[in-house]
């Protein structure tokens, strides 16, 4: 139980450490952002000259202030696309700019570079797909599965929660847009899914039934489905969630004490959580930080 209670401790400790230690000048691509002082995603890309970055639409509402997680003096205002809707399963036009506030400075696009493809491009199945997810913090890569509107389909693997928004380019031919998340159809045969890439300028609309043809076709699957759209970003809520499975998966190898006082102490860390949302990311980064460490 010791152990326990110590290691929470020094969690608490290491994530106030580690957020003075990732403070950054600019902004950068493949960055951390957060929304509305509460949603956490992945800066897309940069364009200095417009004074802008781009996300996904689903990271927050029009309006909403933006930081850069664990850096000062970096703030903007979110600005989603007009078109898109915030409704279950839609995901077209799932793009946003951050338009930062005077004197803020943008760091070069590292990872795609300026390149941009433009929505008419032809791609195919040869094209590889890349992105690199600010909380994955790995480039994850795929090919080209089909196109609805804006929207790029890929064969890319999950995101992890924060990674919406995400840099998603064509290696060799440039920028696609934000990551969006991954589109799954479920059948009695199993659960397949393509990730979502969205060019940053509106499109055209599209319905879920649209995209459930894309992935039908795409996997040749006849007959009834079910659809999601996930969308990986970190809120207070999923980031509590995440921190209490790493504390019960760390707490059980302490024998039953542990396990006898795990309930009281997760009412006591989400609580901090959800009234510190702002330091939510410190403090799991630093989870993931001691559980790595616990693995080596």
């Amino acid at each position: 139980m010791t152990r326990g209670i110590g290691a929470i401790a020094v969690a608490l400790v290491l994530g106030v450490s580690h957020g003075a230690a990732v403070a950054a000048s600019v902004v950068q691509q493949g960055g951390l952002i957060v929304v509305g002082g509460n949603t956490k995603c992945t800066v897309a890309m940069n364009d200095p000259d417009q004074g802008v970055s781009y996300t996904s639409a689903h990271c927050g509402h029009n309006g909403d202030r933006v930081t850069v997680n664990g850096a000062e003096g970096l703030t903007g205002t979110f600005l989603p696309s007009p078109l898109y809707r915030d409704e279950e399963g839609y995901t077209a036009n799932d793009w946003a700019m951050v338009l930062w506030d005077d004197g803020v400075a943008l760091g070069p696009n590292w990872l795609s570079g300026d390149a941009r493809i433009s929505p008419g491009t032809e791609l195919t199945s040869k094209d590889r797909v890349c992105t690199y997810g600010g909380v994955s913090k790995t480039k994850r890569c795929g090919t080209f599965a089909a196109r609805l509107g804006n929207t790029v389909f890929a064969t890319l693997p999950d995101g992890q929660a924060g990674d919406s928004g995400a840099p998603v380019w064509v290696e060799g031919k440039g920028m696609i847009g934000p990551y969006s998340g991954i589109s799954k159809i479920s059948s009695s045969s199993g659960s397949r899914g393509l990730a979502r890439a969205v060019h940053p300028e509106d499109g055209r609309d599209y319905s879920v039934d649209e995209e459930i043809s894309v992935l039908k076709r795409k996997f040749r699957i006849d007959g009834p489905v079910t659809h999601t759209a996930q969308r990986p970003v970190e809120t207070a809520a999923n980031a509590g969630a995440q921190l209490g499975k790493r504390l019960e998966s760390l707490s059980s190898e302490d024998g039953s004490a542990a396990r006898g006082v795990l309930p009281a102490v997760l009412a006591i860390v989400l609580g901090v959580l959800v009234a510190a949302a702002p330091d939510i990311v410190s403090i799991v980064e630093s989870w993931r930080s001691i559980a790595a460490a616990r693995g080596r």
